[in-house]
């Protein structure tokens, strides 16, 4: 209890935190001086560089998903081997939630990366 306690209080310590100092403005402009200088067909950037670093952090979770998948799925493999006969019966337990997890780690990256192909093709 005194766990959950101290687990409640840091984040409530951490969201504060952000709260206070995440309020920062970075206008330069007053639009009641000038109304025309805001423009909505002004090129803001194109975002490659969010792209970038995206494509890496993805690239990244998925290889260590993919080596901690195999590597999991050896080591259930030898232990059904090595497994007696009860041991055996038990593993339809074991094998549903790594099946489970295998297909979620396999399919939603490479179904975001589909979607992204999909919206980056509209031409708006």
């Amino acid at each position: 209890m005194k766990m959950i306690k101290k687990i409640v209080w840091l984040i409530v310590i951490i969201t504060i935190f952000f709260a206070i100092f995440a309020n920062v403005s970075n206008a330069t402009k007053d639009p009641i001086e000038n109304p025309d200088f805001y423009e909505p067909t002004q090129n803001l950037g194109s975002g490659d560089k969010l792209i970038s670093k995206g494509n890496i952090i993805v690239t990244a979770f998925r290889v260590i998903g993919t080596i901690t998948a195999v590597i999991s799925l050896i080591v259930i493999g030898i232990k059904y081997m090595a497994g007696s006969t009860e041991e055996k019966a038990n593993y339809k337990e074991t094998m549903i939630p790594y099946l489970i997890g295998a297909v979620m780690l396999f399919t939603i990256p490479n179904l975001l990366a589909i979607l992204y192909s999909v919206v980056s093709s509209i031409k708006m």
